[in-house]
């Protein structure tokens, strides 16, 4: 009977230290999206050194290459790859991505749990952004496998996107955008 209820205070214990694991990383993520949405984006390779430096990010040492040749980032988010990738264009950054939720809280868990959660999160987390930056311009009917949202603002365009392996962010250079759907509406 003691072994049973210790187990249990135990696992009460280790849930409570996730989802408060879970809380900072939301924050942390929605902090990164919310100075994002205010930064002075440029998209040249100094003005993402210039966000690294207000967020807390560097370039990759490990990744081989710099940012002008789309070398990666290191960030500051508790996921199994804490790096953003950045797609490079001519001279300019396309959009720089990162992983905000992954398996990682379910690691012990089913597919069927894993995807549960992951949907929690990504409505948690899209949530807390909300609730940072305002409402997003594109909110998806049903929330289905690959669910998107979109913010878009004046310098940036900011998507979060769930699929089965986790939740993603992505800052998108407009320009970009524009060039791949001439009529993208703002």
């Amino acid at each position: 009977m003691v072994d049973m209820a210790r187990e249990r205070i135990l696992e009460s214990t280790a849930a409570e230290r996730r989802s408060t694991n879970r809380r900072k990383i939301e924050q942390r993520v929605a902090e990164k999206v919310c100075i994002a949405s205010k930064f002075d984006w440029t998209w040249t390779f100094d003005n993402i050194r210039q966000f690294c430096d207000m967020v807390g990010w560097h370039e990759d040492p490990d990744a081989g290459h710099s940012i002008e040749h789309g070398g990666d980032l290191t960030t500051d988010i508790d996921v199994r790859q804490p790096g953003a990738s950045l797609s490079v264009g001519q001279g300019d950054i396309r959009y720089c991505s990162f992983k905000a939720v992954d398996t990682l809280f379910a690691r012990n868990a089913d597919d069927g749990m894993a995807a549960e959660r992951i949907v929690k999160e990504f409505n948690s987390l899209a949530g807390v952004i909300e609730s940072r930056i305002g409402r997003p311009l594109c909110r998806p009917a049903d929330m289905n496998e690959n669910s998107e949202m979109a913010w878009i603002l004046p310098k940036v365009v900011v998507r979060l996107r769930r699929s089965v392996q986790g939740v993603r962010v992505w800052m998108i250079n407009p320009r970009y955008l524009t060039e791949l759907d001439g009529n993208l509406e703002r």
